[in-house]
């Protein structure tokens, strides 16, 4: 900092800036300086501290445990939200949250991947209204076959397709899990499947939640077909399911040899440039910690809880 008489100087531009709400212009006639100088000594205002801003967000990140979140998983982007006192409100902030993050994102795309569980469904009612055209929502993995609102893909897609003018959707008419690779590779030549696959392999940002095999073990046949549609697989290993794969807690994928995912293959999914990856409060540490290590997500949304939660177990 200069002498007094140009602190002076600094502080009565500062608030003839900020207070007074004088344009540049009006302060080079002022002080009978040039609008160049002026900008300068704005810059100078912040770079020695003379004035404070602060702008109040009710989105207010743990950069702290985003850093560290980084160190440990690798993941390009994470997003951890700070929470106060009232949980109610910190759900509802971190809806809206997700909801901002995603939409973002969706504006700089043309096909957006839908997947399912109810997270997914509580962050698409969370969308704000948008005209952007020309937009695609479509499903990239088969059908759950689970009839629960938040599990079926028509409904979310519909439900994302509300929010946006113009907007369309396709859905894969098919199982989540088809055990005969005959049928499977048959099945996906078919022109009403193939046309969407081929839509689905354009997907520029998809999001999802991360489930546990008890999460998926209630659908239609699945319990009892255990041994069919995941050979070899001991159930004990499993930590989560992300885009209907099982994966153990250091975020190896248990079925890369034998998958029975109608759909994408994980290497395709894995092209798909922003996957973003909601854990929720209720999500298992163990659940939690292998979906970060599997390269499932380039960008991770969590609350401050949850994060503590994860980082406090390593």
């Amino acid at each position: 900092m200069q002498d007094k008489q140009h602190l002076d100087l600094l502080l009565s531009i500062a608030q003839d800036f900020y207070l007074n709400k004088l344009s540049v212009s009006d302060l080079s006639v002022k002080y009978d300086v040039s609008r160049y100088y002026i900008s300068k000594y704005l810059e100078e205002i912040i770079d020695n501290h003379l004035v404070s801003i602060h702008i109040n967000t009710p989105f207010d990140r743990n950069t702290v445990m985003e850093r560290a979140f980084k160190r440990e998983f690798a993941v390009e982007n994470v997003y951890i939200m700070k929470e106060k006192i009232d949980s109610i409100t910190n759900q509802e902030v971190l809806l809206t949250f997700t909801a901002k993050i995603i939409q973002d994102l969706i504006a700089q795309a043309r096909v957006v991947g839908i997947t399912w569980g109810k997270s997914i469904y509580q962050v698409l009612d969370s969308f704000q209204q948008s005209d952007q055209r020309n937009l695609v929502f479509t499903s990239f993995v088969g059908e759950l076959g689970l009839r629960k609102r938040y599990a079926e893909p028509v409904t979310l897609l519909q439900r994302a397709v509300s929010k946006y003018n113009s907007a369309i959707y396709l859905t894969i008419p098919a199982p989540l899990y088809v055990a005969n690779d005959h049928l499977r590779q048959t099945l996906a030549e078919e022109p009403a499947v193939k046309s969407v696959l081929d839509v689905a392999r354009k997907i520029d940002v998809t999001f999802s939640s991360v489930g546990t095999l008890s999460s998926i073990e209630n659908m239609t046949n699945l319990g009892k077909n255990f041994r069919t549609y995941f050979p070899g697989l001991h159930s004990k290993k499993v930590a989560g399911v992300v885009y209907g794969r099982p994966y153990d807690e250091h975020g190896r994928f248990l079925t890369a040899d034998k998958d029975t995912v109608f759909g994408l293959s994980l290497p395709e999914i894995k092209r798909i440039p922003h996957r973003v990856g909601i854990l929720e409060a209720s999500t298992p540490i163990r659940t939690a910690k292998g979906a970060l290590y599997s390269d499932a997500f380039t960008d991770i949304i969590t609350s401050e809880s949850t994060a503590n939660k994860i980082l406090c177990s390593l």
